[in-house]
This record gives C-alpha cells, structure tokens and sequence, in this order.
C-alpha cells in the first residue's frame, strides 16, 4: 500500500473522520443559519466572513485534537494489553520472625 493510503486507514483508526465531518456539518449549519440572519437583521459582511475564516482554521485543529487523544489511548491499550499477557512473577515471602516454622 502507498503511503497515502496507509494514512488514509490511520485516520480512520484514531476517529479523525467522524469528527472532521461532524465538524464541517456544524460549520456549514452555522454559516446557512447566519446567512439567513443577515437577511432579516444587520449583520455585516465581516461577521460572516469572519466565521468563515474560523471554520477554516477549526479544520487543522479538529484533525490533529482527535488523532493525538486517540494515539495516547492506543498506547495506553497497548500497555494494558502488554500487562494482561505476561504473567505474573512469582513472589517468594520470607518469614519475618524467629518462630520455627
């Protein structure tokens, strides 16, 4: 597999996808909802421009949040997957008085 699709199954791995889309749907109902506001009431065309310009720069943000929360848990599985499978050392107790045993 090329790298492109190696980080395609990635990003499908660490959940970046649902949230990115979920991201970009709130975004647009967010836009629609202040476009149909600027009609009945004055908002200037900066306002609008300028959520514009913060949903555009929440994009990089919402990629990179999840896929670092996810590779943290992934390690986390790991490690707990790692403790699971060894087996438990052997603890031999030594008598702590001077009773015969």
């Amino acid at each position: 597999m090329n790298r492109l699709t190696l980080f395609w199954h990635e990003l499908k791995r660490r959940k970046v996808i649902p949230i990115l889309v979920a991201y970009v749907a709130a975004s647009f109902a967010l836009i629609e909802f202040l476009d149909i506001l600027s009609d009945r009431f004055v908002i200037p065309d900066k306002s609008i421009d300028l959520i514009y310009i913060l949903s555009a720069i929440g994009v990089p943000v919402v990629i990179i949040l999840p896929w670092f929360i996810y590779r943290h848990k992934q390690e986390l599985d790991d490690e707990e997957s790692l403790r699971i499978l060894t087996p438990p050392k052997k603890v031999e107790f030594e008598t702590k008085h001077n009773l015969p045993s």
